[in-house]
């Protein structure tokens, strides 16, 4: 989802504190880069649950394991996309939803922030639904609506949004 997690040992924490000071409990990161992190750690680690804000807008909010996002979440782009759903070693793994600046939805499987698999599109200007399976290796999706059913191009994948 294009953002990671910085440490560094200017990076200012108010919170609750662990054995030998660690930032343990809940607590608030503040990166000297402008990023900022409010939520669960555990043993210095963000760990749980919790809310990251980058210095370019991008905000996710959920689950968090060993300072990657990993469970569910909502991610937020600064360009108005929302990514709800699943999300493992970082990135959008699992059934997930993603709502376009635009209004268009895609719901269904995510493999490494590509879609990938069974899903469905809605399209916002049309109010078409057209369920779906994308095949990323070929970077090619078949819609299955009302005969006949048509090939089209994947243009992005959900790293290219944001």
């Amino acid at each position: 989802m294009g953002c990671t997690v910085s440490q560094d040992v200017k990076d200012e924490y108010e919170g609750q504190r662990g054995k030998h000071g660690m930032r343990h409990g809940m607590g608030t990161l503040r990166y000297r880069n402008g990023n900022v992190y409010k939520g669960q750690f555990n043993q210095n680690n963000i760990h749980g649950f919790g809310v990251m804000t980058w210095n370019n807008g991008n905000i996710y909010e959920g689950m968090w394991n060993l300072n990657v996002r990993e469970g569910k979440g909502v991610f937020t782009s600064n360009t108005g996309h929302v990514y709800e759903g699943e999300c493992k070693a970082d990135m959008a793994n699992g059934q997930g939803k993603m709502v376009y600046a635009n209004g268009d939805v895609y719901q269904g499987q995510w493999v490494d922030d590509v879609r990938e698999g069974p899903g469905k599109m809605i399209f916002k200007e049309t109010g078409s639904t057209y369920e779906v399976r994308i095949l990323s290796c070929l970077n090619h999706y078949h819609y299955h609506h009302s005969p006949p059913s048509f090939y089209g191009i994947l243009t992005s994948s959900f790293q290219s949004l944001i």
